[in-house]
């Protein structure tokens, strides 16, 4: 099957807060990006699905990074498309330049909105240290920032997709891995025999009956390394709020935080140089939870519980909630982001390194999935 949003909103229960009046109204988020994109697309994307009319607004910085057709402006469109799929009335603004990460400092300076989401990532030990305090910054404008925590399993130093054996070992990948960041992972549905889905699509194409029991997406065997990122950083030490059940009991950050949908098994529809085709990858739950992340904002202003948007960083709530309010997660313990590995290489001792999901936190979906109304009522 393939995911498109009516069925994302069924399996994560979104439909409870849509029937409130929580559609993203009065909300905004940046996508930060690196190349020019066709508005005609996510037209086209939005129109097909039945989501009102709702542009993304383009904010440019310095150079125009061309780039039209090429895989920076298939990310972009799946970032706009599905963010805005998930909260179709907020405000979406692509903010890009040359650079994704210089977008993001970009949105950060200019207060673009209260949630910034990216799908670049790099190899932790490559990325410039200073960048935290940025991302600090961001915190403390109220600013949400949500990442891809990348589809190299536990070897996040290595190549995507490309390479079929891990050679740089054990590794976590920034912006993800900074503790002023959500990391988000990816899972896979594990229908089995049930019947999760209908055999006709609805009219919004939709056609999931219900949420569907989850694993740790791990696809490696058919497409180079290809899993949902997650592990131990190098740098970074452990806050104080990454706790509980699962935690590692070390000095050192761990992602993901929370994973959505990302494999290819279910891959997300998104209309690309004029073509709807699946896309997979945590560049698609990264997205998707930030439109999530919109609704809540909307939620908690709605109940009073804030006078304006912007939730900073959500990570100290998460971790409380896995364990005051564990409804608001589905604990995924089936999988891992184990990934196939160069004989003699750092970290490769079985021909593969990674990590398996297990009850409460794991380095392979974090806390787990959301159910997003659950999320959004027991947040205060």
């Amino acid at each position: 099957h393939y995911m498109v949003p009516e069925d994302f909103a069924t399996i994560y229960n979104l439909a409870p807060l849509y029937q409130a009046g929580m559609d993203g109204t009065g909300q905004s988020i940046a996508v930060a990006g690196q190349s020019d994109i066709s508005l005609s697309d996510i037209r086209s994307f939005r129109t097909r699905y039945n989501l009102p009319a709702n542009d993304p607004k383009l904010v440019l910085f310095g150079s125009d990074p061309g780039g039209l057709g090429g895989s920076s402006n298939l990310e972009a469109n799946l970032d706009l498309e599905w963010a805005g799929a998930i909260a179709p009335k907020a405000t979406v603004y692509f903010v890009y330049s040359t650079s994704a990460f210089n977008s993001m400092v970009q949105a950060i300076s200019q207060n673009v909105a209260p949630i910034i989401t990216v799908s670049y990532s790099a190899c932790e030990l490559n990325a410039s240290p200073a960048y935290r305090s940025i991302w600090q910054q961001a915190n403390a404008q109220g600013i949400t920032i949500l990442a891809a925590s990348g589809d190299s399993g536990g070897a996040g130093c290595d190549t995507q997709g490309s390479e079929p054996l891990a050679t740089r070992g054990l590794s976590a990948q920034f912006p993800s891995v900074q503790p002023e960041v959500t990391a988000v992972g990816g899972t896979q549905f594990v229908e089995g025999s049930g019947a999760y889905w209908a055999t006709t699509n609805s009219a919004n194409s939709g056609s999931a009956l219900s949420y569907i029991p989850e694993k740790a997406w791990n696809e490696s065997v058919t497409a180079g390394l290809a899993a949902t990122g997650g592990g131990v950083s190098r740098l970074y030490p452990r806050p104080a709020w990454q706790a509980g059940p699962g935690v590692p009991n070390d000095s050192f950050r761990h992602v993901p935080d929370v994973a959505l949908s990302a494999a290819g098994h279910d891959a997300y529809y998104i209309n690309f140089a004029g073509t709807f085709g699946g896309v997979y990858g945590t560049s698609a739950s990264a997205p998707s939870f930030a439109g999530i992340v919109a609704l809540l904002n909307q939620y908690v202003v709605a109940k009073g519980q804030q006078a304006q948007p912007g939730l900073g960083n959500i990570n100290p709530q998460l971790y409380r909630l896995a364990q005051s309010a564990p409804q608001a997660f589905h604990d995924i313990s089936a999988g891992d982001n184990l990934v196939p590995c160069a004989q003699g290489s750092p970290d490769c001792v079985t021909g593969t390194l990674g990590y398996a999901a297990a009850p409460g936190y794991d380095m392979a979906t974090g806390l787990g999935s959301v159910d997003a109304n659950a999320l959004a009522t027991q947040w205060n």
